[in-house]
C-alpha cells in the first residue's frame, strides 16, 4: 500500500508522472534547497512544513518567502493556511 510521500513523488503504481529526484535536480539551487527539505521530511511531517521550520533550516537563504512565492507559483508547493 502506498502513502502520500510514494504518490507525490511518483512512485505509486498508479501515479508514475509524479515529481523525481531529477525534477528537484534541475531547479534553480535556492528552489531545490527547498524541495528537498520537503522530501526530507515528507514522511514525518506529512509534506507539511511551517515557514518558520523552513527558516530555521534556511538560514543562509536571503529571500525564503519569495523562494516559496515562487514555488507556489509554479504548482512545486501548495501553502496552506495564512
Amino acid at each position: 500500500m502506498s502513502d502520500v510521500h510514494d504518490r507525490a513523488f511518483g512512485q505509486d503504481d498508479d501515479n508514475r508522472s509524479g515529481l523525481t529526484p531529477l525534477d528537484i535536480a534541475d531547479l534553480p539551487d535556492e528552489q531545490r534547497q527547498v524541495m528537498v527539505s520537503f522530501m526530507r521530511d515528507a514522511k514525518e511531517t506529512a509534506g507539511i512544513l511551517t515557514l518558520d521550520d523552513l527558516q530555521d533550516r534556511h538560514t543562509d537563504l536571503v529571500d525564503l518567502p519569495g523562494v516559496l512565492a515562487v514555488l507556489t507559483e509554479l504548482n512545486w508547493l501548495t501553502p496552506l493556511g495564512e
